[in-house]
């Protein structure tokens, strides 16, 4: 991802992320099946021809993708040709307190990423989770029975990383929307941004216990598939928790300054769920609610 001078952007990865999604049914559904299968999101093919006016040719590209968004480490040959890709390395507030180029914060963006773009794919081509799945699911992997467009936006700065997937069901078709909250590669970010709750900071996907379960619908962690004409859901770690950085009075090399951080960086941990959000909380109702107009 290039600089993100705007707070909301498309660029031309997505734009190319979204054709490929997008003009072939059958392409598509053949990379949910790559994507859950745990094939790298730079390996499912869309990053494979050259992509005009990109710095990167194909194999930068890939190199950037996972390094940078992801934070895997490349396994090298001696020529120098990248032979696979590793997990990045455990948190550590001395050595390894970030997740690629994003700016104090550490967790699974690549799983974040990856089931974000399962998800979204699910809803668009009208598939549930197979069965063995986190999720359940029911049966065998089933066959596309529709393909909705999908919309792809990307959201920076944010304290965490996160994705969201909505959709919308029309009369002969429908949209999906799906955006993607990270935390910012060229700015600190204010880790107090999260959503408050009862008067006390609401970082986790998953809501608290305690509300009347009436309330809550259409809530549920980890859905089978979407319901309904509407929906909105969150796929993120399952708690963010805000660490404070070490201090230090060492100077640093000459000619070199680094502003503070604003706002304490951010460690998420635990599995990445989907979660469906409430209407109380945000969310929609599965079949929305109908404006009637006042009776004269």
């Amino acid at each position: 991802m290039p600089a993100m001078p705007y707070a909301l952007e498309k660029g031309p990865y997505f734009s190319i992320l979204e054709s490929y999604l997008n003009d072939d049914r059958d392409r598509a559904h053949a990379g949910l099946l790559a994507l859950r299968s745990g094939a790298p999101m730079s390996e499912i093919g869309v990053l494979d021809p050259p992509i005009a006016g990109s710095p990167y040719g194909p194999d930068a590209l890939k190199l950037h993708m996972n390094r940078d968004w992801f934070g895997l480490a490349p396994t090298v040959a001696a020529s120098g040709k990248v032979l696979g890709w590793e997990e990045q390395a455990a948190f550590d507030e001395h050595q390894h307190p970030t997740t690629g180029f994003w700016r104090h914060w550490y967790g699974d963006a690549e799983a974040i990423f990856r089931e974000t773009l399962v998800r979204a794919l699910e809803v668009s081509l009208g598939v549930p989770r197979p069965s063995g799945s986190k999720g359940g699911g029911r049966g065998r992997p089933e066959p596309p029975t529709r393909h909705w467009p999908i919309v792809l936006l990307w959201n920076c700065p944010h304290p965490w990383y996160e994705g969201w997937v909505s959709w919308r069901r029309q009369e002969r078709s429908g949209q999906v929307m799906v955006q993607f909250n990270t935390p910012a590669h060229g700015a600190p970010v204010d880790a107090a941004g999260g959503a408050l709750h009862n008067g006390e900071l609401f970082n986790s996907p998953i809501r608290p216990p305690g509300t009347d379960p009436s309330k809550l619908a259409p809530y549920e962690i980890d859905p089978d598939e979407a319901t309904g004409t509407n929906g909105l859901w969150l796929v993120s770690q399952t708690y963010h928790l805000e660490w404070t950085p070490p201090t230090s009075t060492a100077p640093s090399p000459a000619g070199t300054w680094r502003p503070p951080t604003l706002g304490r960086p951010v460690r998420s941990v635990g599995e990445v769920v989907t979660v469906a959000i409430a209407e109380i909380d945000g969310g929609v109702l599965p079949d929305g609610r109908t404006f009637v107009p006042a009776t004269p």
